[in-house]
């Protein structure tokens, strides 16, 4: 696995972290990456698969390796029915997958004039990830989302559907293409404010295409950064990982 990575934020990265800036990026952004997301600046920072152009940015360095697909490897992964818990409905191919599962957190990440730490939780095919703002480096003190948005979190339910297939890494190893359905997102455990912000629609129920990979006790979700790869569709789902923000597993 690589070294410890800078994670720094942008401001405008606040919309994209909840998804995964990787997703969710102080007052939101009009964004349109979620969830493990990867929307962040610092593409110099992604594990781009090898000989993948970027549409323009720089990940598509010389010297990166064409990523290489498994179509119908569902090792690993256990079928898993999904009820209602927590305001989701059954979704044909829900399924858990096992190196997900327990509790996650990134470090306290530097946000333009803020600061943030994600949490993410996973039970099953049930995926649970929040957004938390402070206006200190320790991640301490609260701090509003912005000035429409009365509160200091940002809570999304989403639930896991594997698509069979592994996506090689270089340098990491095979991720997994996952989609993500998330539900329409709170913010301090309450309903969205039908006022109208910049960034809104990145709260709302939306099916975000990614990949996702756990070594070592760290995860990572997919690079939604580079054009091309915003997660937006099948076709557009990322091909190499976010580096910026990672996750931990928690005791």
């Amino acid at each position: 696995m690589r070294g410890n990575y800078s994670q720094v934020i942008p401001a405008a990265c606040l919309g994209l972290i909840i998804g995964a800036c990787s997703s969710s990026n102080g007052a939101l952004p009009d964004q349109s990456a979620d969830a493990g997301n990867a929307g962040i600046a610092g593409n110099e920072s992604s594990a781009l698969p090898a000989g993948q152009s970027d549409g323009g940015n720089t990940g598509g360095a010389e010297g990166t390796q064409i990523a290489t697909q498994t179509s119908g490897d569902t090792a690993g992964m256990v079928t898993d029915g999904v009820g209602t818990t927590g305001g989701g409905t059954d979704i044909v191919g829900a399924s858990a997958i096992p190196a997900m599962q327990g509790e996650w957190s990134t470090g306290c990440l530097e946000m333009g004039s803020m600061f943030s730490q994600q949490t993410l939780s996973v039970v099953g095919a049930r995926m649970l990830t929040e957004l938390s703002v402070f206006s200190d480096q320790s991640c301490t003190v609260p701090e509003l989302l912005g000035a429409v948005i009365n509160g200091s979190t940002v809570q999304r339910f989403a639930t896991t559907v594997p698509t069979g297939t592994t996506v090689s890494i270089p340098q990491f190893g095979d991720a997994i293409e996952v989609n993500l359905y998330f539900e329409e997102g709170t913010v301090d455990n309450k309903p969205l404010t039908a006022e109208v912000f910049p960034g809104r629609d990145n709260y709302l129920e939306k099916i975000e295409y990614n990949i996702v990979l756990v070594e070592n006790d760290v995860l990572y979700f997919g690079d939604n950064s580079i054009n091309g790869y915003a997660g937006e569709s099948a076709e557009s789902r990322p091909v190499s990982l976010n580096t910026l923000v990672i996750y931990s597993r928690q005791p």
